[in-house]
């Protein structure tokens, strides 16, 4: 009878499946499934600490294949190239009547389709790396937050506060990206499901109260809106302070 293999002894248990060293594939696919279907349970087991390797594989691997399946269905059905295609064909279909200008207008939006989509595929290549420089703004971002609502009490019983474990549970809380695959409500979805997905992550890692997970889990969100209005404001006043000088 066959035997599974020793385990390596400097492996911990507790590790999400992805991060043991065999059948990625199939660690994968039920570490997914734990976190969309039981992520009290997942993240409750979440190592605070470890390799930051396995985690970003596991969140840029789920976010690209969102990513690209939501093009892939984006173009199937129409919304973009179909409908610029139809509209070239249609001109195609009368050429003996075109003159110049049309002719030129037909160009124009057969250029216009095909860069649509390459703009489009490009954001699917270029996803991994926007993923990973997001998950480590929002990592760093998210761990200043942290450490300002997670209490510092020891008695408690929670990991201290960490760039390291902060970025684990933004990776493992971004699996429901994989959701984008899904047609027209998909995007809507994932979003809502992330931000459940973290705010619980934040909850049982860090052992506080669902309202301090959540605002955890937006204080990058509200750090950038704060940022965007500061900014404004200042416009908004240099711009009233010059038109009353010019007035005066």
């Amino acid at each position: 009878m066959a035997t599974e293999p020793p385990q390596d002894p400097s492996l911990d248990a507790a590790a999400p499946r992805w991060e043991r060293p065999t059948d990625f594939f199939r660690r994968f696919l039920r570490d997914l499934k734990d976190v969309h279907l039981n992520p009290t349970a997942f993240f409750s087991s979440l190592p605070p600490s470890g390799s930051l390797g396995g985690p970003l594989a596991f969140a840029l691997i789920v976010h690209w294949f969102g990513t690209g399946l939501e093009f892939f269905w984006d173009q199937v059905t129409g919304n973009t190239f179909q409908r610029r295609a139809e509209e070239a064909l249609k001109l195609l279909q009368e050429y003996s009547e075109i003159d110049t200008v049309s002719r030129d207008l037909w160009m124009q939006r057969t250029q216009d389709a095909f860069t649509q989509f390459l703009m489009g595929a490009g954001t699917v290549i270029a996803d991994p790396f926007l993923t990973l420089v997001g998950i480590l703004i929002t990592g760093g971002l998210g761990t200043l937050g942290a450490k300002l609502l997670v209490p510092d009490d020891p008695a408690r019983g929670a990991p201290p506060v960490t760039f390291e474990t902060t970025v684990r549970v933004i990776c493992y809380g971004t699996a429901p990206s994989i959701l984008n695959a899904l047609p027209y409500l998909g995007g809507m979805a994932s979003k809502l499901w992330i931000l459940i997905a973290t705010v619980i992550g934040f909850r049982e890692v860090y052992r506080v109260s669902g309202g301090r997970a959540f605002v955890i889990a937006v204080f990058p969100k509200l750090l950038l809106f704060g940022a965007v209005f500061a900014v404004l404001l200042f416009v908004a006043l240099l711009m009233i302070g010059l038109f009353s000088a010019a007035l005066s």
